[in-house]
């Protein structure tokens, strides 16, 4: 409620100073802070303390939903050979389930399943 009063802001209780991905800003009573690129791990509490003053909330960050950057592609192969399935997820965090049919496949000694960073393949 006072003009050109110090502030001081933090995220998950460190002190945050101005870079290119932070910038603070006062206008008169109201003081703005914008952090850019934000990432999953920067998720917390978000606090303004001013003199013995102090308001916070919460940063809340969802993660974009996964997309097949390569999808499956169809393949044709001899009786008794081993058909190779791969994708690409956008995401290598990403849980990927394999369906026949409508039917969620297992792994067995007939599917093997197996991940390499964000690629993942059906064998």
């Amino acid at each position: 409620s006072y003009e050109g009063i110090q502030v001081e802001w933090f995220l998950k209780e460190t002190k945050v100073e101005p870079s290119d991905r932070v910038v603070t800003r006062a206008e008169g009573r109201v003081h703005t802070f914008t952090l850019r690129n934000v990432q999953l791990v920067e998720a917390g509490d978000v606090k303004l303390t001013a003199k013995d003053f102090k308001t916070q909330a919460k940063l809340i960050i969802k993660e974009p939903p996964v997309e097949f950057t390569k999808p499956l592609e169809d393949q044709t192969v001899e009786e008794e050979a081993t058909a190779t399935f791969e994708c690409e997820v956008s995401r290598e965090n990403a849980e990927v389930r394999w369906l026949r049919d409508g039917q969620e496949l297992r792994k067995t000694k007939k599917y093997e399943f197996f991940v390499e960073g964000r690629i993942r393949r059906l064998l």
